[in-house]
């Protein structure tokens, strides 16, 4: 996958969420300014870095694997183990080679069997080229994972713990950094998820590439600018539409066939996909409450360095999988 919908988007609406701070001072609704751009060089409120100064980096160094132990750096994050260090435990065995196995790579042997794991496939293989084929998406999903940021009015809360002198661009920043955000994805809904797959074929796999890897749908630059301007002048409806396509994304992705070689991915896009559009609809919420929608922000970024270097490398392997049955005439 070239770019997914975060890549494209988490500055976008970084900018429209965390640009609601200053907008929540300075403007009033219906507004036609923006707010002044930040200095080249400097972070606007919020801390995000413009894109092309960080997202670049950030998905490379996030799909890199530092300590060559076979786990990329993002799955490093995810198992809690060191990306400097190959060995993590001192146990003699790699992280990648002991996640592959079924043992946990930050408890030394022998007392580190992962409960219920058995030794799955590609043990050894790297997971920069393999980061799904081999591993159980379990340890990217959970069934009570909030990705609304919890009940209630969050800028009412900052307020009431600010005097009304205090309640800063700073201060709403520095409160919504406290404001705990999701890194886990909602696990799919059974009902959701296919209940067979179709075999590895070139033409099964270029089908399920042209639904899943739709990223003309999910990363329209024009469609995005536009939403931000507009929810930065009060008016939600164009973002409201981006949540539109990911919610649709999600469903065509629901109704189309999986070949075997894509199941793990499909399931991880599944979630992927609603916590996003769940995301969104909290950063929508920016007039009624900033605070909320500049911890989406930053929810959505947590998100997009996490998991998309696993999904992106997942579409170049399905991609290359697809051509060498292609080139072996296994087209079907």
């Amino acid at each position: 996958m070239r770019r997914l919908l975060l890549v494209a988007l988490v500055v976008v609406c970084g900018l429209a969420a965390v640009g609601a701070v200053v907008v929540f001072i300075l403007l009033r609704p219906g507004s036609q300014e923006a707010p002044p751009a930040a200095e080249p060089g400097t972070l606007p409120v919020g801390g995000l870095v413009p894109a092309q100064e960080s997202e670049q980096s950030a998905a490379e160094l996030a799909a890199a694997d530092t300590d060559n132990d076979g786990l990329i750096n993002s799955e490093e994050a995810v198992w809690k183990s060191d990306p400097d260090k190959a060995d993590t435990d001192g146990d003699g065995y790699l992280d990648g080679e002991e996640v592959r196995a079924g043992h946990d790579p930050t408890k030394p042997a022998p007392n580190d069997k992962l409960p219920g794991s058995a030794p799955a496939a590609g043990v050894g293989t790297s997971a920069a080229a393999r980061p799904l084929a081999a591993l159980d998406p379990g340890p990217y999903l959970s069934d009570d994972v909030d990705v609304t940021l919890g009940a209630g009015n969050l800028t009412a809360e900052f307020e009431k713990k600010y005097e009304e002198n205090s309640r800063t661009p700073a201060a709403m920043e520095e409160f919504a950094a406290t404001i705990p955000v999701a890194e886990l994805l909602p696990r799919p809904d059974d009902s959701t998820l296919p209940q067979e797959s179709t075999a590895d074929t070139a033409a099964a796999l270029t089908h399920y590439l042209n639904v899943a890897n739709n990223s003309a749908a999910l990363a329209d630059p024009t469609l995005y600018g536009q939403a931000k301007l507009d929810l930065i002048r009060g008016n939600s409806a164009t973002m409201r539409s981006v949540v539109f396509i990911v919610r649709q994304y999600r469903e065509n992705l629901v109704q189309t066939t999986v070949p075997s070689s894509a199941l793990l991915l499909h399931t991880l896009l599944l979630a992927y996909a609603e916590a996003t559009a769940v995301t969104f609809d909290q950063i929508i919420q920016w007039p009624d409450d900033p605070v909320r929608s500049i911890a989406a922000t930053r929810q959505l970024e947590v998100l997009d360095r996490k998991y998309f270097p696993l999904i992106g490398a997942e579409f170049d392997r399905l991609g290359a999988l697809r051509d060498s049955l292609a080139d072996a005439g296994g087209s079907g």
